[in-house]
């Protein structure tokens, strides 16, 4: 059985260097960061190290976290950090999100279905990717890493006002990018 901890846990562990706290926050982090880092990077040799050196930087650095504060933001912040150094230092080619294989989630052998869910697969694909950089991270942190609007602030370290702001625009933006694909239909 898995046992899943608070944020205090591992912050107080992670600041003691316990190494046991260590391998519960990647058992339970790992998945989730590894997730996160693949959706940027869209390779996934790159991910795995990618992640893995999130995790040595977390624990390295677990002393910068403050006592009272959200792990997780932290954590993706470091994670994001990590993989903007790598893209850089190691010139990645980044993919973009329509080219990014993800497995499905049910098998379903109805012809018709498999056709139509993968159009539409698609056409979410392309609408993600029309977006700004700035308005895709906040609209993928929300939506598919289903971090709050506070935490993506803290995380991206901007004000509160400014994710929402994105977030309208990012929704306003998907919802003409859906009209301009049923007008051309």
């Amino acid at each position: 059985m898995i046992e899943i901890f608070d944020d205090d846990y591992y912050i107080s562990g992670l600041k003691k260097k316990d190494v046991k706290v260590f391998e519960n926050f990647i058992g339970e982090f790992s998945t989730l960061i590894f997730n996160y880092i693949y959706r940027i990077t869209g390779n996934h040799s790159d991910a795995e190290e990618i992640t893995q050196d999130a995790f040595i930087r977390a624990y390295k650095y677990s002393e910068s976290i403050k006592e009272k504060s959200k792990l997780k933001p932290w954590l993706y912040a470091i994670a994001r950090n990590t993989a903007f150094s790598r893209l850089k230092l190691k010139k990645l080619s980044t993919v973009s999100i329509d080219e990014i294989q993800e497995p499905p989630a049910r098998v379903e052998y109805n012809p018709e279905n498999i056709v139509l869910e993968k159009e539409i697969q698609n056409q979410i694909k392309l609408a993600i990717d029309s977006l700004s950089i700035d308005l895709k991270e906040v609209f993928v942190l929300s939506e598919y890493e289903k971090f709050t609007y506070s935490e993506i602030a803290e995380f991206l370290n901007i004000p509160l006002g400014t994710v929402k702001s994105r977030m309208y625009y990012a929704v306003r933006k998907l919802i003409e990018f859906q009209k301009e694909i049923g007008e051309k239909k």
